[in-house]
């Protein structure tokens, strides 16, 4: 089965750069779906079981999941909101070039054709504080490193592979929250 007519996003950024706010943005005012990959392996994290005790360590070391595990979640996920929904955002992968790889070969798979990757841009001081400030149980000053050491040496990497294969619009992140929001919007053609 294809899906011809989905618009799938790829949110992308360090944490802390407002993905999660600009999702829920444009899950509110544009209708799109979410898939938030950080909050599937957090709930799985609290399962009593195996899966869930190793990703619960794993998490609160900072440690990110392999591909054979985020993948075919992202893609049950995915393969369930495209019964319902034709908009959807994909917030937190890929997290390395080779799950960039895998999301657009998902993409061929399916059918889908209307790509895009938002990559919303702040400078690491400013993810730090942002970080810092928002206490969240798994944000402790290790972690919080360790998520923008993986950003530049993994995250970014699988961005330029974006860039170089599909449509790819970079964002200043480090502005108001709405003039954020209406970069996007104007940048994604949704006005």
């Amino acid at each position: 089965m294809t899906h011809n007519d989905a618009f799938i996003i790829f949110l992308m950024g360090i944490a802390g750069s407002g993905k999660g706010t600009q999702g829920e943005l444009l899950q509110q005012r544009y209708g799109f779906a979410s898939i938030e990959v950080g909050k599937i392996f957090r709930t799985i994290a609290t399962e009593d079981s195996p899966r869930g005790h190793s990703i619960s360590e794993r998490l609160e070391k900072g440690i990110h999941m392999e591909d054979s595990e985020t993948t075919p979640l992202v893609e049950e996920a995915l393969r369930d909101l495209l019964q319902n929904h034709d908009k959807i955002i994909i917030d937190g992968y890929a997290r390395r070039e080779t799950q960039a790889q895998d999301a657009l070969d998902m993409m061929q798979r399916l059918g889908i054709s209307h790509v895009v990757v938002l990559a919303i841009e702040i400078p690491e001081d400013v993810a730090r504080k942002r970080l810092e400030d928002r206490h969240r149980n798994d944000d402790t000053p290790e972690t919080i490193q360790h998520r923008i050491d993986h950003f530049y040496s993994s995250v970014k990497p699988a961005i330029d592979y974006f860039a170089r294969n599909c449509k790819t619009v970079f964002i200043d992140g480090y502005q108001e929250q709405e003039k954020v929001h209406q970069d996007i919007v104007k940048e994604l053609g949704l006005e």
